[in-house]
């Protein structure tokens, strides 16, 4: 089987294998991630890389996400290759690395064109089971809020960076409660979650942090979201003495494919 492994930075590679006869020029494309979200602190009732075996169930970090939908693909490949049942095209196994965060090893592959010449993607997600053709984006951002530093005795002589947080926070719980739910993916999800602020228990904190992510749908988009949060920022800049900036760390734009297409066989499942 052909293979290639595309080293790098930070200890990561992508894995890209070929099969098939390739006397036409039609590509099936199969895709999987290979790292998983970080483990957390929280106590795991099963060593969380140890891959325990119990009953029908097999229990670690990424066992759902995704390692068994890409085991299935590699296992797959290897026993039509054993076989000898190769395809008159060819079927490209596309292991990428990054998934979770920006989905760096997806964006290194395509722009060293190996997805240019795929006639259909097949991405090993779980998803019960069910063939699902429409995918919400990602947009994720970062809001820095800049106050004005003093000693916690006297608290009105500085700005408190933190309550500058505070006031995005309350804002964004209903930023979106107008957008319409979409018809497969439902309604815009929305979430803070990172804060950072204060360096000492007894200062007033000029500088504090967060981040936050959206998944848009197609009704509304990563452009849409981004003129609200703008929006947003603008407004408590204008009326309060906090100064918020805002900062895309990255956007990824809903996918779509047609009902009709032939490999959407079931019907979907929300992601």
């Amino acid at each position: 089987m052909e293979v290639h492994l595309d080293p790098y930075g930070d200890h990561r590679a992508n894995l890209i294998a070929e099969i098939g006869h390739c006397q036409t020029d039609r590509v099936l494309a199969f895709s999987g991630h290979m790292d998983t979200v970080g483990q957390g602190d929280k106590p795991w009732h099963h060593e969380p890389l140890g891959a325990e075996i119990v009953g029908d169930r097999l229990y670690g970090r990424g066992a759902a996400d995704m390692k068994s939908g890409l085991a299935a693909i590699v296992v797959a490949l290897i026993e039509l290759k054993e076989e000898d049942r190769l395809p008159s095209g060819a079927l490209r196994l596309l292991a990428t690395a990054g998934e979770e965060l920006g989905t760096t090893g997806s964006h290194r592959l395509e722009r060293a064109g190996l997805v240019e010449d795929v006639d259909a993607l097949v991405v090993g997600e779980p998803t019960a089971d069910h063939v699902v053709f429409t995918h919400s984006g990602s947009y994720s951002y970062q809001i820095t809020s800049k106050g004005q530093a003093c000693h916690s005795s006297h608290p009105a002589d500085g700005i408190n960076a933190v309550m500058g947080l505070v006031h995005f926070i309350n804002e964004e719980t209903r930023l979106f409660n107008d957008v319409a739910a979409d018809s497969v993916l439902g309604t815009l999800e929305h979430s803070v979650t990172v804060i950072n602020g204060g360096r000492q228990v007894n200062v007033i904190p000029d500088l504090a942090t967060l981040e936050g992510n959206v998944r848009p749908a197609a009704v509304f988009d990563n452009h849409q979201v981004d003129a609200r949060l703008k929006t947003l920022v603008d407004r408590i800049n204008e009326n309060t003495p906090f100064q918020l900036s805002l900062e895309v760390l990255f956007s990824l734009q809903p996918v779509v494919t047609k009902e009709e297409h032939p490999l959407v066989l079931i019907g979907p499942r929300r992601r």
